[in-house]
């Protein structure tokens, strides 16, 4: 999974926390960081090179460059208001229990995903619900569940999951 959302291997190692966003965004609530393969929110590979990551564009700011800061912000409410606080489509955030490394660089630490999950960055406090917590061994715990998750899971363990998140 790691490999998914950018964080090093071994980064879930330990476990990770579920968070749910439980409240909607709004515009000027939140910067766009593209997607997942742009480490960081920026465009290029990552580096362990200060010089080249302070180099690198931002995807907030390619956005104000192309559209000014009033395209960007008519973007950011329709993005906002098709993004529920609810439901399935609602955001949510992993927070490892391997937490940031300031000894690394962001090349090792978050490399660049091979796919691409929206990602962005809040701006102002937002609540979340700490939903689950994921294992070492795939075990969620959450919402009264207790099983694990893997590809060999069975359809209504994975089903009972999924309507847990979403009504959380």
């Amino acid at each position: 999974m790691e490999d998914l959302i950018g964080f090093h291997r071994g980064r879930l190692s330990r476990g990770y926390y579920l968070l749910l966003l439980k409240e909607p965004m709004a515009a000027g609530e939140f910067q766009f960081l593209g997607y997942t393969h742009l480490s960081g929110g920026k465009y290029g590979l990552p580096s362990n090179d200060p010089a080249v990551e302070t180099a690198r564009q931002t995807v907030q700011g390619s956005l104000e460059q192309k559209f000014g800061v009033a395209g960007v912000n008519g973007l950011a409410r329709k993005i906002a208001g098709d993004i529920p606080a609810t439901g399935e489509r609602r955001l949510a955030k992993i927070v490892p229990v391997i937490g940031h490394d300031q000894a690394m660089g962001p090349a090792d630490q978050y490399p660049a995903s091979k796919h691409g999950i929206a990602q962005f960055n809040l701006t102002v406090p937002k609540k979340f619900l700490v939903s689950a917590f994921v294992d070492p061994n795939r075990r969620f715990q959450g919402g009264g569940l207790d099983l694990v998750i893997d590809k060999g899971t069975a359809y209504d363990s994975r089903r009972a999951v999924f309507q847990y998140l979403s009504a959380a």
